[in-house]
């Protein structure tokens, strides 16, 4: 289990970024809420917050396990610095599929959605990566500066000590 851990915190580490990529867009173009409305990032967090992005589809399944612990982990940082965004691939035409994953897995974050390309676009416009699957964990600073992706799982926890040793840093 503490092998597992520290290899977490070992890739996460090696996933930090040395250059610098274009801050997290205010307006996320292309994405909508569940209820078809544009998405703005300012409107869903004040900017001061770290933002722990989980990219998803309801096809899924790692994301259907995975959705439990990161509603626990937006729960225990609601009132503070960190929040979780939750970012559908499974597009418009999906959005009810998608809704129905959300409320079977009593999602509580607030999420959007657009299709694969866009998802895929917004990654690796952000990232300078190409977009390996789901689930994709991104965290974004509190000036929407990406400091690290991770591909596959990822525990809370290793997330809450990865964004406190970067503040620490800072």
């Amino acid at each position: 289990m503490r092998l597992l851990w520290l290899k977490k915190v070992i890739i996460l580490a090696n996933l930090l970024f040395a250059v610098s990529f274009p801050a997290m867009a205010e307006m996320l173009e292309g994405f909508v809420d569940f209820d078809g409305q544009p998405a703005a990032l300012n409107k869903i967090f004040p900017k001061e917050r770290w933002v722990v992005v989980m990219i998803w589809s309801h096809t899924c399944p790692i994301c259907a396990r995975e959705m439990s612990t990161q509603v626990e982990f937006h729960e225990r940082h609601r009132e503070g610095d960190i929040a979780v965004l939750g970012m559908s691939l499974d597009g418009q035409s999906d959005t009810f599929e998608a809704w129905a994953f959300s409320e079977e897995h009593s999602v509580t974050f607030p999420n959007v959605l657009a299709g694969p390309q866009s998802v895929a676009k917004f990654f690796y416009e952000t990232s300078g990566r190409r977009l390996k699957g789901t689930p994709t964990f991104m965290i974004f600073g509190p000036k929407r500066e990406l400091k690290a992706v991770q591909s596959g799982p990822v525990a809370p926890e290793v997330i809450e000590r990865f964004i406190d040793q970067l503040k620490k840093n800072d």
